[in-house]
């Protein structure tokens, strides 16, 4: 069964959900009143599922196929609100105003990173952290493959992430370039699919193409292509409604995400200078915070520990960081 990582719950549309997340009988009873009054002031069945796991103190959902009766759904409610002279289904859209609010109150929390911050700092709302640890491990609501032209597994971040996600991930990748009727993806570009078996935060992986410097005629234009890079993936996050053609058919209705975790882009066998690299990477996200100040909350790049890097990739981004 396909299951959906989401973020967002439509207003109209109702929920079920396979548990209660309440802790205490008040927020228990809470929650339950909540859940019936989405459904009650809707005609018809609550065609979403959604599974509840708790993660410490924050909530996962995500979604699942829920198929019921159109029809004898909707003659009970209408039997219903006749009967309580729609005094019941006003009540009941107050009551599922209050619950949506709190619904996406729940769902926007962003969970603290399981790996160790190095270094961050905040920009209007959104704020940028370093980190050091795998970015496999991550619990944002994108990370980003740094991924090759043809969109196929490789090595490196693209390795690991075929190794946590599936490889399922690669095969709607092949789907999205078909699509396009293309065999490969324009540098600087980005494609986005499923999240496959990362983290049940973790709601998809966005599939950049960094400019490869091994490449004379990416090399010459490199700066502008890497920022290209960050900006067209945080593009396709924040509004992913705009770019339909990069985005797999197993992501039913995307909606825009707030969180999102980043490798280094083309400093691993692309060979991007980091005495560069670092200073192009922050400045792009910098630029497109500015320019969407509402848009994200948080914005990670993770890195191996230094002990564990030759390149010392994390100490590069810390020394330019500490000129953004």
């Amino acid at each position: 069964m396909q299951v959906n990582k989401c973020t967002h719950f439509d207003f109209w549309r109702p929920v079920e959900f396979t548990e209660n997340p309440g802790t205490t009988t008040t927020s228990r009873f809470l929650w339950n009143l909540g859940s019936w009054a989405d459904r009650c002031a809707y005609l018809g069945p609550q065609n979403l599922l959604v599974k509840v796991t708790q993660i410490e103190d924050f909530y996962s959902f995500t979604e699942e196929p829920n198929k019921q009766n159109a029809f004898l759904h909707t003659a009970a409610k209408v039997g219903l609100y006749l009967a309580t002279a729609f005094i019941l289904p006003a009540a009941a859209l107050l009551v599922k105003v209050i619950f949506k609010i709190y619904l996406r109150h729940l769902v926007n929390q962003q969970a603290p990173s399981p790996n160790d911050v190095i270094a961050e700092k905040k920009f209007g709302r959104t704020k940028i952290v370093l980190l050091e640890g795998s970015l496999t491990d991550e619990n944002t609501k994108a990370i980003v493959n740094a991924a090759n032209a043809q969109l196929i597994a490789g090595g490196g971040v693209c390795g690991a992430i075929k190794k946590t996600a599936g490889k399922e991930v690669f095969d709607e990748c092949k789907q999205i370039l078909t699509a396009q009727n293309k065999r490969s993806l324009p540098c600087g570009q980005a494609a986005l699919t499923t999240a496959g078996n990362l983290s049940p935060n973790v709601q998809t992986i966005v599939h950049a193409v960094g400019p490869d410097c091994r490449v004379r005629a990416e090399k010459a234009k490199r700066a502008e292509l890497l920022t290209d890079t960050y900006t067209n993936s945080l593009a396709l996050i924040t509004a992913p409604e705009k770019h339909a053609e990069s985005i797999s058919e197993k992501c039913d209705h995307p909606t825009a995400m707030r969180t999102i975790a980043f490798p280094s882009i083309s400093t691993g066998i692309y060979d991007y200078s980091l005495k560069e690299a670092p200073e192009v990477a922050l400045k792009a996200v910098k630029a497109f915070i500015e320019k969407h100040p509402k848009a994200l909350d948080e914005v990670r790049f993770v890195f191996l520990p230094s002990d564990q890097d030759p390149d010392k990739t994390s100490e590069a981004y810390q020394e330019a960081f500490a000129k953004l």
